[in-house]
Order: structure tokens, then C-alpha cells, then sequence
């Protein structure tokens, strides 16, 4: 069976038992069309994708180089007029012809279809299809099923690619030119800080941060472990689309020792995702041992290093 679209590209085919979901077309007298010297048929129109279209059958084929010994078919749009300059259609389309004796379609794209290869649609290209989609040998053979008593059957789908035109735009930043923020501070009368404790408001990457602290815990650690966050001051500026990933580790200083017990994270933070940290920082046990100096002369030193790796400044149109 030899069957070429018009860009002389490979094919692909396959079989199957549904029919086409947008159009078919049943020729009666099949012969007698092809007796009459009527170069093409083209069917009513049909919608799909929101756009009119119409399938176009040339019953000794389209392209006289290649003899009258093939039936051509095409897709096209039925009212190209109504397009605005510039506009275009973009569409993933197949053929199909009926098997009479087996009850099934063979289906027909063009090579890279299957995978969705696009075809435009636009003032100065209406039409797409294959010059040479079934020989007459093929069609005629009585044992292939596709001429049946004089009738075949065709038929084809569309699939429109609806365009929104949304993309998003992720920074990512060098290494060279990010910078890692470092601050500590020292929570004097530490025990006597009995819900929370928020630290001032500073500056990295061009964003504006904080960090909170629950010296009891809270959630489900509550009376349990020390919690401990970093929050995204800035995020009630952003738009609902908008990110910024760090990179921060937070610390807890062993005054006696020099040592540090810290934890460290790198995710989004969003104007829905506000804060990032642990709510299990640090036992409570650990944090009060007499034997550590993480609460020593009542004091605790909280150190926090912290750079902006990527930004997703949000979708775009």
C-alpha cells in the first residue's frame, strides 16, 4: 500500500476498531466517480477544535507527476477568510479508510504524527494531506476490504493545539554572583520567653527575611522541642506565581564547648509557603541539659547562614 503526504515524508499506520471521531465520509458508486472526470469532492463542513473544516478527496490524485494511479486526501480549513492576518491553526490530524470485511479502520499519519508532529494551518497554507494516501490497485483488490460493492468508506480526526501562551522564567543565579548572608543573635532571659520569638527583619538576595523562633516548640512538638523557621518577609509582595529558593542552615551554639547543633534546607518559598524549618529542631531535653551549654547563664545563640540560589519570577504571556 503506498501512501505518501505531500511533503513526501514517511507514514505511519495502525489498526483499530472505533471510527473516526470527527468526520467520515461513505462513497456509493465509487466507479462511477471515478468515470465521471470530477477531480475532487469536497465534503460539508464540520466543526472541531472550534474551527470549520472540510476533507477533500481527489479521486485520481492531486499531483499529475505522479500518474492518476492514487486517491489523494487532504484537510483543510473550510473558511480561511475568516482568519486575521498572521493567525495560524495549529492541528494534529489522521486519515482513516474502512475495512468492510474486517470491521475495522486503518488509520493513517504522516510520519512524526503519532508523537504529535503539528501542522500549521494559516492564509497561505490551508490544506495538508497525502498526495498519495491508497493506490487503486489496493483499493480495488476484493480480498483488502476497502471497496466493498462499489462503497468505501473515509474518515478523519482533528486535534487542535490550543496555544495559552504561558511559560514561566526561572533565574538560576552563579555561584560567583550569590553571596551567603551569616547573622547570629544572642536571646538573653531565654526561659522567660513564653510563646515566641521573631528576630529582626534583614536583607538577602534582594528579599526581605526573618527568623522565628517557639523556645517550647509548637504544633505537635509542643513541650517537646525547640521550633525554629525562616520566614520570606517579602512574600506579601509576591505574586501568586512567584518563587524564591535559599539555601540556609540554623544553628544552635554550645557556649561551654564551641560546638553547633544545626539542620539545613533548601526549598520555595512562595506567598503561600511563607516560612521553612523544623518544628523538631531540638529536643527540649538536649536543649536544657546541664551538662551542654546551648542555654547557658539563660542565653541562647541562634546563628543562621543563608544565600539565594534560583528565583521563578512568575508565568508569562
Amino acid at each position: 500500500m503506498a501512501l505518501t503526504p505531500d511533503d513526501d515524508e514517511e507514514a505511519s499506520m495502525e489498526i483499530r476498531d472505533a471510527s473516526p471521531a470527527d468526520y467520515l465520509l461513505k462513497i456509493d458508486n465509487f466507479s462511477i466517480l471515478l468515470e465521471s472526470g470530477i477531480e475532487k469532492h469536497e465534503s460539508n463542513e464540520f466543526e472541531c477544535g472550534g474551527y470549520k473544516w472540510k476533507l477533500i478527496l481527489y479521486p485520481k490524485g492531486c499531483n499529475k507527476r505522479n500518474g492518476d494511479d492514487h486517491i489523494s486526501l487532504y484537510l483543510t480549513l473550510a473558511e480561511p477568510g475568516s482568519l486575521a492576518a498572521g493567525f495560524e491553526i495549529n492541528a494534529v490530524f489522521s486519515f482513516f479508510i474502512y475495512n468492510q470485511i474486517s470491521d475495522n479502520y486503518l488509520t493513517v499519519r504522516g510520519h512524526g504524527l503519532v508523537v504529535g508532529r503539528i501542522r500549521r494551518f494559516h492564509l497561505t497554507k490551508t490544506e495538508w494531506g497525502m498526495s498519495k494516501f491508497i493506490s487503486h490497485k489496493t483499493l480495488e483488490d476484493p480480498s483488502r476490504g476497502y471497496l466493498v460493492d462499489d462503497t468505501c468508506v473515509f474518515g478523519v480526526e482533528v486535534f487542535v493545539i490550543k496555544n495559552k501562551g504561558i511559560g514561566e522564567r526561572l533565574s538560576m543565579l552563579k555561584i560567583s554572583e550569590t553571596s551567603t548572608l551569616t547573622r547570629e543573635w544572642k536571646i538573653s532571659r531565654f526561659s522567660q520567653i513564653y510563646e515566641s520569638w521573631t528576630s529582626e527583619v534583614f536583607t538577602e538576595g534582594g528579599y526581605k527575611w526573618c527568623i522565628s523562633l517557639y523556645p517550647k516548640g509548637c504544633g505537635g512538638e509542643k513541650n517537646q522541642s525547640i521550633s525554629i523557621f525562616l520566614c520570606l518577609v517579602s512574600s506579601e509582595e509576591f505574586a501568586p506565581d512567584q518563587k524564591v529558593k535559599p539555601q540556609f542552615s540554623i544553628f544552635i551554639k554550645d557556649q561551654k564547648t564551641g560546638a553547633e547543633h544545626h539542620k539545613q534546607s533548601s526549598r520555595w518559598f512562595s506567598a503561600s509557603t511563607k516560612s521553612w524549618g523544623w518544628s523538631e529542631f531540638m529536643s527540649l531535653t538536649e536543649l536544657n541539659a546541664q551538662s551542654a551549654g546551648f542555654t547557658f547563664n539563660d542565653c541562647c545563640i541562634i546563628k543562621l547562614e543563608l544565600s539565594v540560589q534560583c528565583v521563578l519570577r512568575g508565568t508569562f504571556t
